[in-house]
């Protein structure tokens, strides 16, 4: 049963992130140049800066996890809690940094469908994590 919950959650998170990222580039190839270029020029900078939180919330996990293997569980469910949040700030602040670029709302649409596809093929795997680990 177990094994089986995973396959199923992992199946269907590979599928949502193949499917957002269709969505997402069938909403790109729909921008004008000059909205593209917009678009990307607004999220080059800093992309190595925008992981730091995230990789102190990994390192944080792994030095908190060996000092107290007993609370494993709920140290796991805390920094699956705090990367739940990190990603929805991280969608919230590019939602607006999209919104400023006043690019057409169907774009935006299609990006934060996109983006809720990944949550919850995200939320689907970490449930059938749980699952498998209760078998």
């Amino acid at each position: 049963m177990g094994s089986m919950a995973m396959m199923i959650g992992m199946g269907a998170f590979f599928a949502t992130l193949i499917a957002s990222r269709r969505i997402k580039e069938r909403a790109f190839a729909a921008l004008t140049d000059e909205q593209k270029l917009a678009l990307l020029d607004s999220f080059s900078g800093n992309q190595a800066l925008r992981m730091i939180p995230m990789a102190v919330l990994v390192l944080l996990f792994l030095a908190i996890s060996q000092r107290a293997p007993e609370s494993s569980t709920l140290i796991t469910g805390v920094f699956w809690l705090g990367c739940l949040v990190y990603g929805a700030v991280t969608v919230t602040l590019n939602t607006l940094r999209l919104r400023r670029l006043d690019l057409p709302p169907a774009y935006t649409r299609s990006w934060l469908l996109g983006r809720a596809l990944v949550f919850g093929g995200i939320l689907t795997l970490l449930a059938a994590g749980f699952l498998a680990s209760r078998s």
